[in-house]
């Protein structure tokens, strides 16, 4: 048994379909940028994981919930729409469940665009520090700070130095959208179950179909070396760098990043351009 989860699809019916999958509790806004961008060329999929957005939560009868469970999640979607195969972009947390689609279902996915994934185990100090911070900032658990010390010590782990330069005020801007929104403090941990207990580093050599690697040199989260991994473990695996970017390239450097994926999707599609 699975949630159903909701979703939204828009373009031209018989284009390419590219399915994004968020991080650690996003929601299928985040790639608002994206969707504005690619929707007049491509079928663009979109959808919140349980307990997020718009989606019911996992309970009890969807024990026990791993990576696979996200996974057939996205698989059940493919299905419900119709869909012969799609173009998966996943976000940190949702490139695992990418690569987790591509293993299990590979028929279903035409090529992967990851960006911000990490695989290997190599858990630096300023890593585990970083995921501690975004781990405070899902649970609300330093809501007595002030929204500047939040602002602060958030926007390092998410972002990189140019968009912290130029765009201060939408660090603080998060903050106080996270405040109004709380997220789902079991979706999030549901999620991190799934992330923590994920070991597929040994199967990369495994996944056939087309990868790129979208990755932000300055990314606290997942440092340059989780995208050199998995350029190497990956076969026709091939590296994009977003100079002076963090986690975020999707709202850090919108139109680089959707240029990115149009022309990756434009590459390995059967379908001529209109």
């Amino acid at each position: 048994m699975l949630p159903d989860v909701v979703h939204s699809i828009v373009g031209p019916p018989g284009r390419p379909v590219i399915c994004f999958v968020t991080g650690l509790g996003g929601v299928r806004a985040n790639f608002a940028p994206q969707v504005r961008f690619l929707k007049n060329r491509f079928r663009v999929l979109t959808f919140d994981h349980p307990g997020l957005g718009g989606s019911p939560d996992w309970t009890e009868k969807h024990q026990p919930i791993t990576m696979d469970s996200f996974a057939a999640l996205v698989v059940r979607l493919g299905q419900q729409l119709q869909l012969p195969s799609m173009h998966l972009v996943g976000m940190s947390f949702g490139g695992k469940v990418a690569l987790t689609v591509a293993l299990k279902a590979p028929a279903l996915v035409h090529s992967l665009t990851l960006s911000g994934t990490s695989i290997a185990d190599n858990h630096t100090p300023t890593r585990l520090q970083s995921l501690r911070t975004l781990a405070e900032l899902l649970s609300s658990s330093e809501s007595q700070k002030s929204m500047e010390e939040r602002a602060a010590k958030i926007g390092p782990v998410l972002f990189g130095p140019k968009y912290l330069e130029t765009h201060p005020e939408r660090v603080r801007a998060l903050v106080r959208w996270r405040d109004r929104h709380p997220p789902n403090r079991h979706a999030i941990q549901m999620q991190k179950l799934a992330n923590n207990t994920c070991n597929i580093s040994g199967r990369l050599g495994a996944i056939q179909c087309p990868v790129q690697i979208l990755q932000g040199d300055t990314d606290a989260l997942c440092s340059p070396s989780h995208a050199s991994y998995l350029a190497q473990h990956i076969p026709n695996a091939a590296i994009h760098w977003f100079e002076r970017v963090g986690h975020s390239p999707n709202v850090e450097c919108p139109r680089a990043f959707s240029e990115a994926i149009e022309h990756f999707v434009d590459r390995h599609s059967h379908v001529p351009s209109p």
